[in-house]
């Protein structure tokens, strides 16, 4: 063993906990109580250690801490607990010209029989070291021992120990680089050497559980990898530590278990003569492994287990990643509609229940399937794409294909998610493999898939979480802020991948709170979201008027709210009328104004008439002098005057105001006095124009029926194109 790996297993066992810094090693010092490590170690010429406490500490007083004495900072000097002999040092043996050399030298020191050599190469190649299996000598009828040497290549030859920054994973350079393969992570480079004879990306790490805090796993980053322990508690143990270790640099973890095997057995005993697989061909064997896979669940830290936080650079040593801004092409932000809903970023549509969200949703996802253009950009249309939705509360047959079709909506583009194809629990020796389970949607385990879906439709630009906490898994606690972020992070990143607009929809706390801090469970979801947008009752209409008020917005200017009444289509499901003007308020002033009205309604006494009621009648007796109007006219045109819609429905019923259909579900308004035939039906279209849903200064062309629809029911938004 070289004389930094002795100082640096000596650290590690006292609990310094020896980190890679450049070439060398930072720690904490034993020396005295260092809670920040100040403790510095060096490779210096011919192979001695050189250490440097920053606090000052003597290195006689520091090795003598971690049992060691000056002489175990030397080359080649085996060392010893006590500083009793005291030994002269010498300098480093000169390397070992060749691999067999080194490996001799290994028989002759652990008195073993050389077994197995197994080479590491960097990604491109070239060779970096190696571990060498040695067989020992063993009483007659004992089980077979072994141990294992590291030996890494320098310029000059073969050293014993790990080459600098410890070893890479092992068969790296036959790694599939793109990610495009199933990563099977083996304990022992033994069993991957077997996986890989039967066509699996194989690999694995040195020194087995001791290896993971030194072997640079940056490689696997992001990947989906299955980890095959050996069947023991040390393979077990060795499978947690690396799971974690795989997920702090984002990796997306399964352990895997091969059925059928002997204490301390692995993949090479399934195979071997007396394993289960030893009958069975290289494709049968990988089918099999294909069904523990698939019925493996994805790894979650055991309750209670202290969360690592180690960051991918803590656990490769490889250090920040970091690039020069001038490296970075500025990119304007891309919006599914303007100044609302960005594309490549997760949003969020949050309000109590029964406040419509998924009507309004299912209303935009009909928009963008037709691309007909949004309520506050009249006349503008886009080119149509694709949305995925993925709802838990509602029926697809009775609750949103109707609500489709009343929007509008080109439903050969919007897919319905069910679920998830998954192989239940099964024993892999069985006859029969078992068929295909659907299981609901999961963010935790199926992001994977979620993706391929989205590749899979063409132009798809939305996708719908109604509502994402039922979506969370069962190890997601909603609430807590890590947790929700761990959740996030890969669906925010699916976002920025495929650069679709992904919309989750929430719900309020029970409890209330203002602005993002009423959002249902923990502020992180609020937190990560670059929209978030509010939905409330419109106070001066409460049963049928809605309002969608800005709540968050990280990437536009400061936004207005719009506002909406929902209607009742032929089918007797409801629709989305959008007003013709925006809401100049946000979600926290709508509630204080909502709060001040009701506080004022529940003090007012009786009286004389409100002077606004009073503005509102004569003002309603003008516009409908001439003649019926339509109410949806009247309303806007009102609005637009400053009059509320409660003050307005106020004065209608102090006028007798007759409300009544004409041809095309167009309703008109009417004083009493005015006879029914004043109506002129006639000169109405049957259905509002695309894309022009307020216009009434002139009457607007039929529209033909949507041929993709299916539905004769109309009513909705317009978006029929």
């Amino acid at each position: 063993m070289s004389a930094m790996n002795r100082i640096i297993e000596a650290l590690r066992s006292h609990g310094c906990d020896p980190k890679p810094r450049g070439r060398g090693y930072r720690a904490r010092c034993p020396a005295h109580d260092d809670r920040n490590p100040s403790l510095d170690v060096d490779e210096g010429d011919e192979g001695r250690v050189l250490m440097t406490c920053r606090a000052g500490c003597d290195n006689k007083h520091i090795v003598a801490k971690i049992g060691k004495t000056m002489a175990d900072l030397m080359p080649d000097h085996q060392g010893g607990t006590s500083g009793n002999t005291r030994r002269t040092a010498t300098k480093a043996k000169r390397p070992f010209d060749t691999l067999e050399a080194a490996i001799q030298a290994g028989e002759r020191s652990t008195k073993g029989t050389h077994a197995a050599t197994y080479i590491y190469k960097a990604r491109e190649g070239s060779v970096v070291g190696a571990v060498v299996r040695f067989d020992l000598p063993t009483p007659g009828g004992e089980k077979q021992t072994k141990t294992f040497r590291p030996f890494h290549f320098v310029q000059e030859g073969w050293r014993f120990g790990d080459p600098h920054g410890g070893f890479p994973l092992y068969r790296l350079h036959l790694l599939a680089r793109d990610g495009s393969r199933r990563v099977d992570l083996f304990e022992g480079e033994k069993c991957a050497d077997a996986a890989a004879e039967i066509g699996l990306n194989s690999t694995s790490i040195a020194h087995g559980a001791r290896g993971i805090k030194t072997t640079d796993l940056s490689p696997l980053t992001e990947q989906t990898v299955y980890l095959w322990p050996d069947h023991d508690k040390a393979g077990e143990a060795w499978a947690q530590e690396l799971a974690a270790a795989l997920r702090d640099i984002g990796c997306k973890v399964y352990i895997c278990r091969i059925p059928g095997l002997p204490d301390k057995g692995d993949i090479v005993d399934a195979l071997g003569v007396d394993g289960p697989w030893h009958d069975l061909d290289a494709a049968e064997c990988r089918e099999l492994m294909g069904a523990i896979v698939e019925a493996a669940p994805v790894w979650r830290a055991p309750e209670g287990a202290r969360d690592t936080a180690r960051s991918a650079a803590t656990t490769t040593g490889l250090g920040l990643r970091a690039k020069p801004m001038s490296e970075i092409e500025p990119a304007p932000v891309m919006w599914l509609w303007p100044d609302r809903i960005p594309l490549a970023k997760v949003s969020i549509f949050a309000g109590e229940p029964g406040k419509n969200k998924s009507t309004i949703a299912l209303d935009i996802a009909a928009r963008v399937s037709t691309g007909c253009g949004w309520p506050d950009a009249q006349g503008v249309t886009y080119e149509p794409g694709s949305v995925l939705l993925i709802s838990a509360e509602d029926g697809a047959a009775d609750t949103i294909r109707p609500r489709l079709d009343l929007a509008g909506a080109d439903v050969s583009r919007i897919k319905w998610v069910e679920g998830t194809d998954a192989i239940p629990p099964f024993d892999p020796e069985q006859a029969v493999k078992p068929e295909p389970e659907l299981r609901p949607f999961d963010i935790s385990q199926d992001i994977a898939d979620l993706e391929q879906t989205i590749s899979n439709t063409p132009n798809c630009r939305l996708v719908l979480l109604d509502p994402i906490g039922a979506f969370l898994g069962d190890s997601t606690n909603s609430h807590r802020d890590a947790d929700v972020r761990r959740l996030l992070h890969p669906l925010s990143m699916l976002a920025e991948r495929t650069g679709v607009a992904v919309v989750a929809i929430m719900h309020f706390r029970k409890s209330g709170g203002s602005g993002v801090h009423a959002v249902q469970g923990s502020i992180a979801w609020t937190a990560a979201a670059r929209a978030v947008w509010g939905f409330m009752e419109d106070f001066d209409n409460p049963h049928l008027g809605r309002l969608m008020l800005p709540m968050k917005m990280n990437l536009a200017r400061d936004t207005n709210g719009l506002g909406c009444r929902i209607e009742s289509g032929d089918n007797g499901h409801p629709y989305i009328e959008w007003y013709p003007v925006p809401v100049e308020m946000t979600y926290d002033e709508a509630m204080a104004e909502a709060a001040r009205l009701q506080a004022e309604t529940e003090r007012r006494a009786p009286g004389p008439v409100p002077e606004a009621l009073n503005t509102a009648v004569s003002w309603l007796e003008d516009a409908l002098a001439d003649g019926p109007r339509q109410v949806r006219e009247i309303e806007g045109v009102a609005k637009t005057a400053g009059i509320s819609e409660g003050t307005l429905k106020r004065a209608r019923r102090k006028l007798n105001v007759i409300s009544e259909p004409g041809a095309g579900r167009i309703y008109w308004m009417r004083m009493p006095e005015q006879v029914e035939q004043d109506s002129p039906e006639h000169e109405r279209p049957a259905q509002p124009a695309p894309c022009d849903l307020y216009t009434t200064s002139e009457p607007a062309p039929p529209v033909a029926e949507n041929p993709t629809n299916g539905s004769e029911s109309k009513g909705g938004s317009g978006c029929t194109s």
